[in-house]
């Protein structure tokens, strides 16, 4: 019964996170900025989750950057 509980924990707590990150990194990978992650939370899968938002914020803006400055040459 432990074990059961364990790995439903960890399931829950990493594995199911970790998921959720590598398809917002193959959508990124196709151009589609703006998916979103949940990052709540304060083990370090959130704060991975916390700074792949800020990552693709930043990816974000440059991509609109480089589409503003090809519209306006």
């Amino acid at each position: 019964m432990l074990l059961i509980v364990t790995i439903f924990i960890q399931d829950r707590l990493v594995r199911a996170p970790l998921s959720q990150l590598r398809g917002a990194i193959e959508q990124i990978a196709k151009g589609k900025f703006d998916t979103h992650i949940d990052s709540s939370g304060h083990d370090e899968v959130a704060l991975l989750g916390r700074d792949f938002s800020k990552m693709q914020s930043s990816l974000k803006a440059s991509q609109r950057a480089l589409e503003s400055q090809r519209n306006h040459a």
